[in-house]
């Protein structure tokens, strides 16, 4: 095997230019795998928006948190022709570093870490892609020298704690394999140590217990500031907020609150709300939020900046000083990016609208989603066999709770996720009021008080050639009584375990389903997609589309003024263009 290194040359610093170059000089594959790699290095400066190969450094750990494996980035078709080109270029990287060599190295080793996957292999309960769990524990083990019988608790939470998501669940499905198979075999019990622990229990146990009694006063101080006032008369609050926003409040406290027993010098057992808020421990938090550097803990500039404004509001409802909060918003660098990053849209985002905007095909995409939903789930129904029954069963009904999703968010309105998966059909107060007559009109109702901005929705689902109605209907009809509390619930989309479908469940099938049709999406997407495909078509009519999305003109300008600020350059440059043609000539 050829080296996959250049002699004395720091690979930590090296660029996409030295990875050519050495690739011309090594040839560590086939004259065809070469071409086709040296073309996707060459696309890296247009993907990285630079102008050369050596302004871009070649760190794999950089490039796989930039490019994630279910992202699509704007400068790719189709979300397969991104996912070819990212496993070629950590392929690349992987082999300049010298990363695949130490791997297959590690991979031929001949010990008792063999051992063990050839007496798993040997299992029934243990086969095809289960195996791959206990081999990417082997190779963590190996890593740090260490054999199956070295296996502790210290050492497996730390390792959890250093890999990314995806690993750290091998290792835990790993471990629990072996511990369910000890007891089958003889062998794979004396390769193990005498105790083995169950990681995700210990994981679990090992987590900091957020105190009852700081949590009963959040909920208590959280729901008096957004209650609203109270009136005498009839006994009772009003103007209070939303319990979506009661919950961001909460969600701020709460990470303040979990944050500031780690880091500042309060015991978590004599402490109330009161003693956590004063200028030390607020300092210390903010300070470490800013150096955090894990992902799974880190938040961004412009969540740190809303959690601290609603911290504020409180230290201010419950009568402490907040001058040190007001100079922090005022003066932090940290806090000002985030305040402007609130002014703008996230770049995903702008992305996904800004292919909607150049590209037909994915706006017809985008707008018959509940068409293509409806389609695949009517294929699975249909290609199911008693061996994989259950498995196609249940990808129709997520393919089918999409679809029914997908109708009213595209031809109704664009509801939050938080209203659209609780519509409910039955009750006395149905939100989603179907025609008792053929021909009659479907209207979606939410209340003031459920909704984020406290704005009541009335909204009329478009039927017709959008073919919505009839998606809606099929759902009804076909798939709804699919699920298990269909008949007992109230809800449009009853959940599995409960008694409506759980958000985190709508996001995840729509991720991934619509992945596969080439434009992956987020609940909030059909909201975005909307209001731009409406600017676009519609310069400055901020009003209508709020009217579309149920909010203010003025948050629908912070959010999408950049639609016509781009179209405005674009025209303003082709009359420059215009000018030039007929003062110089130039065509």
């Amino acid at each position: 095997m050829k080296s996959t290194h250049v002699e004395n040359t720091d690979t930590s610093a090296a660029t996409m230019q030295e990875v050519l170059d050495w690739m011309a000089e090594s040839k560590p594959w086939s004259a065809g795998t070469l071409r086709d790699y040296t073309a996707q290095v060459l696309r890296v400066p247009e993907i990285y928006n630079a102008n050369r190969l050596c302004d871009v450094l070649a760190d794999l750990p950089a490039f796989q948190a930039r490019f994630a494996r279910r992202a699509f980035p704007d400068n790719f078709r189709t979300p397969a022709a991104y996912d070819a080109w990212r496993k070629k270029i950590v392929t690349i990287l992987k082999r300049f570093h010298g990363v695949a060599d130490e791997y297959l190295v590690r991979k031929n080793m001949q010990d008792e870490w063999t051992a063990l996957i050839t007496a798993m292999q040997a299992s029934q309960a243990v086969r095809g892609p289960a195996l791959v769990s206990i081999k990417i524990l082997a190779d963590e083990a190996r890593r740090a020298g260490l054999t199956p019988r070295d296996l502790e608790r210290d050492w497996l939470l730390r390792l959890c704690d250093d890999l990314g998501v995806g690993r750290r669940r091998s290792i835990v499905k790993a471990i629990s394999m072996l511990r369910n198979e000890r007891a089958q075999c003889p062998l794979v019990d004396a390769l193990l140590p005498v105790e083995l622990p169950d990681i995700a229990v210990v994981r679990r146990q090992s987590a900091p217990i957020f105190p009852a009694h700081i949590d009963a006063q959040i909920d208590e101080v959280v729901r008096d500031y957004c209650g609203g006032t109270y009136d005498e008369i009839l006994d009772e609050r009003v103007g209070g907020k939303s319990e979506a926003t009661i919950n961001s409040y909460k969600a701020a406290l709460r990470k303040y609150v979990d944050t500031a027993l780690n880091v500042a010098t309060v015991p978590s057992n004599d402490n109330c709300l009161t003693r956590l808020l004063d200028r030390y421990v607020f300092n210390s938090v903010m300070r470490a939020w800013m150096a955090e550097t894990d992902k799974s803990r880190k938040i961004s500039a412009r969540t740190m900046r809303t959690y601290t404004a609603k911290i504020r509001k409180i230290s201010a409802h419950i009568n402490l000083a907040s001058d040190y909060i007001d100079a922090a918003l005022k003066n932090n660098r940290h806090l000002k990016k985030g305040r402007e990053d609130a002014t703008q849209m996230p770049e995903a985002i702008q992305i996904f609208c800004r292919r909607l905007l150049r590209d037909r095909r994915v706006e017809l995409t985008f707008l018959s989603l509940h068409l293509r939903f409806q389609q695949a789930s009517m294929a699975f129904l249909k290609e199911a066999t008693d061996k994989d029954f259950e498995q196609k069963r249940h990808k129709a009904i997520s393919l089918g709770v999409l679809a029914a999703y997908s109708a009213i968010a595209l031809w109704s309105t664009p509801l939050r996720i938080s209203n659209l998966r609780c519509l409910r059909i039955h009750g006395a107060n149905p939100s989603l009021i179907l025609p008792s007559r053929a021909g009659g009109d479907v209207y979606v109702l939410v209340d003031a008080g459920d909704v984020k901005n406290r704005r009541p929705v009335r909204a009329k689902l478009n039927s017709g050639p959008t073919r919505a109605l009839d998606v809606l209907w099929w759902y009804i009809r076909e798939i709804r009584p699919m699920l298990p509390h269909a008949a007992s619930s109230e809800f449009l989309f009853p959940g599995f375990e409960r008694e409506v479908l759980c958000a985190q469940v709508i996001r995840n099938w729509l991720a991934d389903s619509s992945r596969d049709f080439g434009m992956p999406m987020h609940p909030h997407n059909y909201r975005h997609g909307l209001a731009t495909l409406y600017l676009r078509d519609h310069p400055g009519d901020y009003s209508g589309a709020a009217r579309l999305l149920f909010v203010t003109p003025n948050t629908v300008r912070l959010h999408y003024a950049w639609i016509d600020q781009e179209a405005a350059l674009r025209q303003v440059q082709s009359e420059v263009a215009k000018m030039a043609g007929v003062t110089d000539g130039i065509q």
